[in-house]
């Protein structure tokens, strides 16, 4: 597989990867990053010939398919253009029936090509930026994680986890004293070496987690997906989902293995009714964690969430869990989370944004903050209040680790 030749003569560089989710799919392969431009030389993975050519004002625009001589297939889109044996018969097919939108089927043998060899120049046609998008399917049309099969891309970065999701199910169940789903901020710990949550949840009845977190790689900033996620329960691994492969037919499930809560989208680390992607190993509860049961009797458990990309980069995150010995008391529980703030940290790369919800409490005033023990000054929002923190104003035995004190 490594015998694959990269498409283009730069450094390999990302900015989309196999699985990320899209409107109404998962995103098929990779998309390679041009920094902007157009017309650099697209090069052939191996030799074959050429199966299909299409070209569309929309989607993938302009798109040629290579049948390599083992069966699989890559296929390269958004091309400025084809090369000549192609960008010829197009040509001619888009003057006999008169319109742009035409697509070719080539016989074996008929437009053979070898690896490395020229077949296209990247482009911006169809839909986003300039870029190539690169996809590499196996023999039946299955769209597989080129990044598994056929290339490296340097990477050093671990995923970084932002937020962890709690999905009570059915009437029986709760989260924090309420039927609806959990959001729970993580930050990370430089002591432990891991994301933690920034509060525990209380939990009875049948309910499921999700993960909200996005990988880097080294020659861009890009927000990609990563390639494995696993929940651990008690240093028990339940449930894992790896995005190796998703057939077309299966690509709308993405609603079913994503979550939409708000403006944050998680990966579930559960299986919903009518889901039957194949890219799941589960212990048989198919993800579903079941609080006062054999498993998780009343008391503190520890929820683990491990996210790892295509080079063994990895990180986690920890949640405490809080499990009531009956509905009741769950319910009755809810006062008590209600009466403090939910408090957030997202860092950028000068500065850190402190978010301070309400968190259901509707009689929270401004609360008092200092950051590094220097007071912090929040302006209000819907919702509860934020704040900037610079980096600049903090002393240096800050700089690992910063304590934020709200009151």
């Amino acid at each position: 597989d490594q015998d694959l030749r990269w498409p283009l003569a730069m450094a390999p560089a990302l900015s989309s990867t196999f699985g990320e989710t899209r409107a109404t799919a998962f995103h098929a392969g990779l998309d390679l990053k041009t920094w902007g431009k157009t017309g650099y030389a697209v090069h052939a993975a191996a030799d074959g010939w050429i199966e299909r050519a299409r070209m569309s004002p929309w989607g993938n625009g302009r798109v040629i398919y290579l049948r390599m001589n083992d069966g699989r297939i890559a296929v390269y889109a958004h091309l400025d253009s084809f090369f000549t044996p192609v960008q010829q018969k197009i040509r001619a097919e888009q003057q006999r029936l008169g319109h742009y939108s035409v697509q070719l089927w080539f016989e074996k043998g008929k437009v053979p090509v070898q690896r490395g060899e020229v077949i296209g120049f990247t482009g911006e046609t169809g839909g986003g930026p300039p870029h190539l998008h690169f996809e590499l399917r196996d023999a039946a049309n299955v769209p597989l994680n080129p990044l598994l099969h056929a290339f490296k891309v340097a990477d050093t970065e671990a995923p970084t986890l932002r937020r962890l999701l709690i999905v009570p199910r059915g009437a029986g169940s709760l989260a924090d004293g309420d039927h609806a789903p959990v959001v729970v901020p993580v930050r990370w710990h430089a002591a432990t070496q891991r994301f933690v949550a920034a509060r525990s949840v209380t939990v009875f009845g049948r309910f499921g987690i999700g993960v909200e977190l996005f990988d880097t790689a080294n020659a861009a900033d890009n927000k990609m997906a990563a390639l494995r996620q696993a929940l651990i329960v008690d240093g028990r691994e339940v449930f894992s989902s790896r995005l190796h492969r998703v057939p077309f037919g299966d690509g709308h499930q993405v609603a079913l293995d994503r979550w939409r809560q708000g403006d944050f989208i998680f990966s579930n680390l559960f299986q919903r009714p009518g889901n039957r992607l194949a890219f799941y190993e589960s212990d048989g509860n198919a993800g579903w964690l079941f609080a006062g049961g054999q498993d998780l009797g009343p008391g503190e458990h520890e929820i683990e969430v491990v996210a790892s990309d295509v080079s063994g980069n990895e990180s986690r995150a920890t949640l405490t869990l809080q499990v009531a010995s009956s509905y009741a008391q769950a319910l009755a529980g809810s006062a008590v989370v209600e009466k403090a703030p939910a408090v957030e940290l997202v860092a950028y790369e000068r500065f850190a944004v402190l978010k301070v919800n309400r968190a259901g409490n509707s009689q929270l005033g401004e609360p008092q903050v200092t950051a590094g023990g220097v007071p912090l000054a929040l302006q209000p929002r819907p919702g509860g209040h934020t704040g900037l923190i610079s980096y600049a104003t903090l002393r240096a035995e800050d700089s690992q680790y910063l304590q934020v004190d709200v009151r």
